[in-house]
């Protein structure tokens, strides 16, 4: 009986383009950069991402294919041009010059502007040219390098010419950018030998040097001259790099050629192997990671791989429970996040934390269902980043911003605000609450006799002091030059006094040593109570504030209640 099922090798090629084509587009789909597809010839936009959507707070894909740049634009650029005639010569020049990168302000759907920096480059899709434009958002998040190289080389694909051969030299595939350059079809050329794009002089120079040490050292450039079908030579760049299989044996090679005589890329497209599709990926900094139901790696890139602090063996192929076994914490956050993408089969955007090792990490991440042709849900591609760096400047710069710098004591926004808060707790549970207002006794002369180095010396002693006196609930902050507050909750008439007076005593024995030996300094204090109808904290401290100025008339270095 005649055996029909026969392996065919063309059903294959289109199945594992199908399948880099998903997951190509679930990963787009997830990018952190917004992207957009305009029509040159109606400056309108026909496609976009999520991000696009997200960037300019628009609802649906329908909403924005058919809009112009411009009317996501304010009606001016910063410089005075018209958004609608700028764009226009953008996309001009995108076609005729190639790459453009420039800044741009956007706006949001709400009219928020939003600057940002702008990728055109030019693509073709079967005969239509249209623009390619990547959006970054420069007002908000700071992209590494590591995406412009993602970036750059998205670029290059579309605009390089791209043949493999075999390891008999034999052309296997062939794009349209080699069609462009080299004016041979597909048909003409598939199944002939390399060789015949070189000059006949430079067929040994190919066997003997060129191919052997692409095979030694996995990638190889150098300029040489070609020959197109006509027999006219020119001059190309071209770049070679060994393909392999999932064995990792060496199994062919795949070349990049630019013509380099008159500088101009040809326009390609470019059947992406799994091969090229990790040395795009591989490059970026962002983590991006392809599980399947059962949590299995179907990819994760160097960057996740480094991440976690395994090795690729460890991963690809494996279970996520053999992966991340090392780091309980991450593995169990991936597994829900996976189990909600498979169950809810949308995009899902989250920040999470979690402790890798003894460091807690933040980090933002992007799960995008990966749908095959019938609809169905087959895994869920992710792509991460550590924002770790980031929240912990956010986390310094809160506390800066309500810390005081020279003494560490809460500053006056950050005091008055924790006591409006701990006022309103008291009156709630009739609590009784004390407020002891502070200053140094003589404290220019102190600035002035001995210099503002000894004088921010005795500040920071006195907060100390403070600190180690007073009640980890009780509240100390500084309010201004030498002038200080003190809340003691939960503590009556006679608990504040007694408080007070031992903070009197205790930092009139501070001593600060100084050129001319060791000075030291008093205080006189104000205690104000709350009182029936204080509806504000000015209420009590104005109180607090006028037995002060008593304490000071009084001759200082004494403790008044107001």
């Amino acid at each position: 009986m005649l055996n029909t099922s026969r392996y065919n090798p063309m059903e294959q090629r289109l199945k594992s383009f199908e399948k880099a084509e998903i997951r190509y587009r679930a990963l787009f789909d997830s990018s952190f950069d917004a992207i957009s597809i305009v029509d040159p010839q109606t400056g309108r936009f026909i496609d976009c991402n999520r991000a696009a959507l997200n960037l300019h707070r628009i609802k649906s894909r329908e909403n924005f294919i058919g809009l112009k740049p411009s009317q996501l634009s304010p009606k001016r650029q910063p410089d005075g041009q018209l958004s609608e005639k700028l764009a226009e010569e953008h996309i001009t020049a995108a076609l005729s010059e190639g790459v453009k990168i420039f800044d741009w302000t956007h706006c949001t759907a709400e009219g928020e502007p939003v600057n940002a920096m702008v990728t055109l480059s030019p693509m073709e899709l079967g005969n239509k040219k249209l623009v390619m434009a990547i959006v970054r958002d420069i007002t908000e998040k700071r992209q590494s390098e590591a995406l412009q190289r993602f970036q750059a080389q998205i670029i290059d694909q579309i605009h390089d010419s791209v043949i493999s051969v075999d390891m008999g030299g034999v052309i296997t595939s062939w794009n349209k950018g080699s069609k462009n350059l080299f004016h041979y079809s597909k048909s003409d050329i598939i199944g002939q030998h390399v060789s015949l794009l070189y000059p006949g002089s430079f067929h040994g120079y190919l066997q003997n040097e060129i191919i052997p040490t692409l095979l030694a050292q996995g990638n190889h450039g150098y300029d040489t001259p070609l020959v197109r079908k006509d027999g006219t030579e020119f001059m190309a760049r071209v770049s070679l790099s060994v393909l392999k299989n999932e064995a990792g044996e060496i199994n062919g090679m795949i070349g990049y050629t630019l013509d380099i005589t008159d500088q101009k890329r040809a326009e390609s497209e470019l059947q992406m192997s799994e091969e090229r599709f990790r040395a795009i990926f591989d490059s970026t900094k962002d983590c991006i990671l392809v599980w399947d139901r059962q949590y299995n790696y179907l990819y994760a890139n160097q960057a996740a791989i480094d991440h976690v602090g395994t090795t690729r063996d460890k991963v690809i192929g494996k279970n996520i429970r053999d992966g991340l076994r090392h780091t309980p914490d991450f593995m169990r956050l991936w597994m829900s996040r996976i189990d909600t993408a498979f169950r809810t089969e949308k995009p899902l955007r989250v920040e999470d934390t979690v402790s890798i090792g003894n460091k807690t990490v933040y980090f933002e991440s992007v799960l995008s269902p990966i749908i095959k042709k019938d609809g169905s849900m087959f895994a869920v591609g992710v792509v991460y980043r550590d924002v770790t760096r980031r929240k912990n400047m956010e986390e310094e710069l809160k506390r800066l911003a309500l810390t005081d710098p020279l003494t560490g004591a809460d500053n006056r926004r950050s005091f008055l605000e924790k006591g409006k808060y701990e006022l309103i707790r008291s009156q709630r549970y009739q609590h009784a609450f004390a407020l002891l207002m502070l200053d140094i006794d003589h404290f220019k002369a102190v600035n002035d006799t001995q210099g503002h180095h000894v004088g921010d010396e005795v500040l920071k002693a006195l907060v100390a002091k403070c600190t180690q006196t007073l009640r980890d609930t009780d509240l100390l902050g500084r309010l201004g030059g030498e002038e200080f507050a003190i809340i003691l909750p939960e503590s009556d008439m006679a608990a504040a006094m007694e408080v007070g007076e031992r903070l009197r005593q205790t930092l009139s024995e501070i001593k600060i040593s100084t050129d001319r030996g060791a000075i030291q300094v008093t205080v006189s204090i104000g205690l104000a109570m709350m009182k029936a109808g204080d509806d504000t904290l000015d209420a009590i401290m104005g109180r607090a504030d006028a037995a002060l100025y008593k304490a000071k008339q009084s001759g200082r270095n004494k403790l008044v209640r107001g």
